[in-house]
């Protein structure tokens, strides 16, 4: 009897095993024709996706054809919503306009390295599933000998207002100032592109940008280079509007997704974003 009650457990417990197994792989499976029985608000409308076309490697004008939008997060989303079985459309703008446009509502979802921070999940929805660095980019040779934070201090900088860059240049200041030192002088730029701009124009000591967009920016441009880099704890990924649970829903299912299937990772490292920035797909409010 022992020996049949022991078979019956390990039995119950493989049957148990492949039902979760298969129940998994049905949540993470793409199906596109069950669109309306699976998200009804969005059957049969184009979802508008809020990005910049100027934010490589997350979001920019391919340079063969200045009209399409790619990148690692327009490949995201593209995928994200063919797997749910809907249709989509960009409204472009600055970088410092992505946020606004989906608080207005004139877009259901946002892309372009956008990080979480508990102020803004007051106003929106996160789906996360990468991690920032931060970089500091100075101009070719680091005639400042920028090394490290404090040798910010009494420097010129810029970066785009209100992003994690923005954020990292707020907090070296006021560590410089505790220290005894002069703050940073802080110009605001309104994308990437004017704050390399201002770099090239010798108007900056220094650029603060996200590690990955630093690399792909200082790749391209003999006149630029990388001072030092952090590895930080912010968070970015995919942002829908406060409410909006079911587009919430379809990114988070897509997500998921691209993670177990490995596509999500696959995308990652083709546009130069290295395993130790991933993170695992989760939901924050």
């Amino acid at each position: 009897m022992t020996l049949v009650l022991k078979l019956g457990r390990l039995i119950s417990a493989f049957v148990f095993t492949a039902l979760m197994a298969a129940t998994t792989a049905h949540a993470q499976s793409c199906e596109p024709q069950k669109v309306a029985a699976k998200y009804p608000a969005y059957a049969g409308k184009t979802v508008t996706i809020a990005a910049t076309p100027t934010y490589p490697p997350y979001t920019f004008s391919d340079p063969t054809d200045l009209d399409h939008l790619t990148g690692l997060e327009a490949e995201v989303i593209e995928s994200v919503l063919n797997c749910a079985g809907l249709k989509s459309r960009y409204e472009l703008g600055a970088w410092s306009a992505i946020l606004p446009t989906i608080l207005s509502g004139s877009a259901d979802v946002a892309v372009g390295n956008i990080s979480y921070s508990a102020e803004r999940a007051e106003k929106v929805n996160f789906i996360v599933f990468m991690r920032n660095g931060q970089s500091v980019v100075v101009a070719k040779g680091n005639p400042k000998s920028i090394k490290t934070g404090m040798d910010l201090c009494g420097k010129s900088a810029t970066t785009t207002m209100g992003g994690s860059s923005a954020l990292a240049i707020d907090r070296q200041s006021k560590a410089c100032v505790a220290a005894g030192k002069p703050p940073i002088n802080f110009q605001n730029a309104i994308d990437l592109e004017s704050a390399y701009r201002q770099l090239s124009n010798e108007r900056v000591d220094f650029v603060m940008d996200g590690t990955v967009s630093a690399l792909s920016r200082v790749a391209k441009s003999p006149m630029i280079g990388i001072a030092y880099s952090v590895t930080t704890d912010v968070v970015a990924g995919v942002v829908v509007g406060k409410g909006n649970d079911q587009m919430t829903k379809i990114v988070y299912d897509g997500l998921k997704q691209m993670e177990a299937k490995g596509t999500l990772k696959a995308l990652m490292l083709k546009y130069g974003l290295p395993e130790n920035l991933m993170v695992p797909v989760e939901i924050r409010k």
